[in-house]
């Protein structure tokens, strides 16, 4: 599948065009060079999506020859707006670092000041830089599968490189990241997911992938005039999944920018939609693990937890987070709105297990959110040590398989009407 960037950007910018209305006026600030005829033309492109979501763009020109400082004087006086970015690249003579890290956090659209890189290297993914954004944005919408996968990551820039690395190993994939010296073949061969910011013209050919592999292309550069990715064209045949460039990311990323401002609006006004979205996964998480240490151990499992929400209409709404369906627009979800549930024909056995597992599930997701923990593999490994200990604290031992009923395997009608019991009430 060769991936349409325009066409999904569109329907990102429909998404967002709901939340600006609720936000009202939103500003957003660019400092930017004033005679780069470049610059000005990536700015033309961020001024047309701004005026579709009614968003106020403000340019700070930057004078030429203006120093470091003068420059992060500018990025102070654009910090009255809602927003603000640095348009890169700046002009020779100007230390980036300081400008960049100058940006206060709350107002850090890119993600590109220190405090901002560190958190992210922290595990927090709540703002990623727009092309990292835009990575998760079709990660989710496409329903593509990261956990437990193989990933590689050509490039290590704060751009590109180094955010989805992170991105990718907080969503559960085994990740190599690479700079384009090393033996990349070697690495992308066996890859199930392929990410390219390099800025290499085509360098990554058909012959070094498997066969269905992912390959989000975030690469640009210039060959003959032409922009052009770090990918092959020809390796779409090859890929179950391939963003292109130009036309690809690239779309996605400038509406992303607009979704990072709402984001901090959000955080602003002590909201956190991601936080529901990172418990969800982190279930889901949780619930492989348990799978996989159960069949270890001779024993299967099944946990089932669900967030209970209200919209902004007031109307209570039940989302399963096991299969990640935690809406966008759900508020900060509280303890005793997470719930086990089970179905009712279980054994007394395997109703105890769920419930201790459920117990544990809610009692780690809140307190990793509450502090801010980082949600990768080494936390569920310490979710299900939890688990391991309690279970064997009250029971002694893991009952064997078949010490038990088999797990009932149910039809499509079956499942339907256990939907049916949990809303009227029969969750354990």
């Amino acid at each position: 599948m060769i991936f349409d960037g325009k066409t999904f950007a569109t329907a990102r910018r429909g998404e967002l065009l709901k939340e600006c209305a609720k936000y009202g006026a939103l500003s957003l600030g660019v400092v930017m060079g004033e005679n780069d005829p470049v610059t000005s033309s990536f700015v033309r492109v961020k001024e047309r999506n701004a005026a579709m979501l009614g968003v106020t763009l403000v340019r700070y020109g930057i004078p030429e020859g203006a120093s470091t400082e003068e420059v992060q004087a500018l990025v102070g006086k654009a910090s009255q707006e809602s927003g603000l970015i640095v348009q890169l690249p700046l002009s020779e003579g100007v230390d980036v670092e300081r400008v960049l890290s100058s940006i206060p956090v709350e107002k850090d659209v890119d993600a590109l000041s220190r405090v901002a890189s560190e958190k992210i290297q922290s595990g927090n993914i709540e703002i990623l830089p727009p092309v990292a954004a835009a990575i998760h944005s079709i990660i989710e919408k496409e329903q593509i599968s990261v956990s437990g996968e193989k990933a590689v990551v050509v490039g290590k820039g704060k751009l590109v490189g180094a955010p989805v690395a992170e991105l990718l190993r907080h969503l559960g994939a085994e990740v190599v990241s690479l700079d384009r010296s090393d033996d990349i073949a070697l690495h992308t061969k066996n890859a199930s997911i392929v990410v390219l910011g390099a800025g290499a013209p085509h360098f990554l050919k058909p012959d070094m992938v498997s066969e269905g592999v992912v390959i989000f292309d975030a690469g640009t550069s210039e060959s003959n005039g032409v922009v052009v990715g770090d990918a092959d064209p020809s390796i779409a045949e090859k890929a179950s999944f391939f963003t292109p460039t130009p036309g690809g990311i690239g779309p996605v990323a400038v509406v992303e920018i607009f979704g990072n401002l709402l984001k901090l609006q959000n955080i602003k006004e002590g909201k956190s939609e991601n936080r529901d979205v990172l418990i969800g996964k982190l279930a889901s998480q949780f619930h492989e693990k348990q799978q996989k240490e159960r069949r270890e151990e001779g024993v299967t499992t099944r946990v089932k937890v669900k967030i209970r929400i209200t919209d902004e209409n007031g109307v209570q709404k039940e989302d399963w987070v096991n299969e990640n369906k935690v809406p966008a627009e759900a508020e900060i979800v509280k303890k005793e709105d997470i719930l086990n549930t089970g179905y009712t024909d279980l054994d007394p056995m395997w109703q105890e297990e769920n419930r201790l597992a459920a117990e544990v599930v809610v009692d780690l997701l809140h307190k990793s959110t509450e502090e801010g923990r980082k949600l990768d593999d080494v936390f569920v490994e310490e979710a299900s040590a939890v688990v391991h200990e309690k279970w064997l604290e009250r029971n002694g031992k893991f009952a064997p398989d078949e010490q038990r009923k088999p797990y009932p395997e149910l039809s499509e009608e079956e499942k339907d009407k256990d939907r049916d019991q949990v809303k009227m009430g029969m969750a354990l």
